[in-house]
């Protein structure tokens, strides 16, 4: 699985994402398994745990 750079994805589908994260937090899903899921850095989903 690739990681997708934000330049390939709408607006709508970056959100999307986010909010996916979100979720996984409240499961207690760690960061590491949270940026493997969704392909993405885990710089990325920490950056979106502190918002």
């Amino acid at each position: 699985m690739g990681t997708r750079t934000r330049r390939s994805l709408c607006p709508v589908e970056l959100e999307r994402r986010r909010l996916e994260a979100a979720d996984l937090f409240e499961q207690g899903v760690r960061q590491s398994k949270v940026a493997q899921v969704l392909g993405v850095t885990p710089q990325a989903v920490s950056l979106w745990r502190r918002a």
